[in-house]
């Protein structure tokens, strides 16, 4: 019986053996790589890489070995090689892998940079809002104290008068203080806040670049490595 010698180009290391196809399984051929260029040249007995002697090339599965290798002898009768070479293969997917993670991360940095306007947004809509609760509020005290000096004039006597009018003024501008001072704390908080979050997306974003470039490396590390073992 013709002996086909099978040629496996792994990643790790490159194995070569000769299978008897008399006996009644392949196991050399079926525990290998799924996914494979089967290459069948007429070399009696010998190992040699694709070229113009090949005559038929199919793309098979893991199950489909020992099938094709006995199809193969049985309308070559000679003894020929088969040669599953998936290098490339997989330095396609590594590359397509490469492609997917950078999409990734950049979608992931564009989905960062919205959030993070996002609540800048929200922030500046809430510090208008408070800003303008503060200023209603001033206004409404202001029209209290105006309303309470009619009153003080109308019924009290001058010398009255002028007291009710320094209390009101005292009062107003304590008030008035008080919710400046109020809306400054609250703005200062509003913009440490916007500030802290808008680090902390540099921070992701920093890290997702690192995280990505190594990715990369590994990627090219193992392009270079199956070419080298082609």
């Amino acid at each position: 019986m013709p002996t086909v010698i099978a040629y496996f180009s792994n990643v790790l290391s490159n194995q070569q053996a000769a299978l008897d196809l008399s006996a009644p399984a392949s196991s050399v051929l079926i525990q290998n790589r799924k996914n494979a260029w089967i290459q069948l040249a007429g070399h009696p007995g010998a190992f040699a890489p694709a070229g113009p002697n090949t005559i038929w090339k199919k793309r098979i599965a893991k199950e489909n070995y020992e099938t094709l290798a006995y199809t193969a002898l049985k309308e070559f009768p000679q003894s020929c090689y088969i040669t599953p070479i998936f290098y490339r293969e997989v330095e396609y997917n590594a590359a397509a892998a490469v492609v997917v993670v950078v999409i990734v991360v950049k979608v992931i940095v564009v989905v960062a940079a919205i959030a993070a306007a996002a609540v800048v947004v929200v922030v500046v809509v809430v510090v208008v809002v408070k800003v303008v609760v503060v200023v209603v509020v001033v206004v409404i005290i202001i029209v209290v104290a105006a309303v309470m000096v009619v009153v003080a004039v109308v019924v009290l006597t001058a010398a009255a008068v002028v007291v009710v009018v320094v209390v009101v003024v005292v009062v107003v501008v304590v008030v008035v203080v008080v919710v400046v001072v109020v809306v400054v704390v609250v703005l200062i908080k509003e913009v440490v806040v916007v500030v802290a979050v808008v680090a902390a997306a540099e921070e992701v974003a920093a890290a997702v670049v690192v995280v990505v470039v190594v990715v990369v490396l590994l990627n090219l590390v193992l392009v270079v490595e199956l070419i080298a073992s082609a």
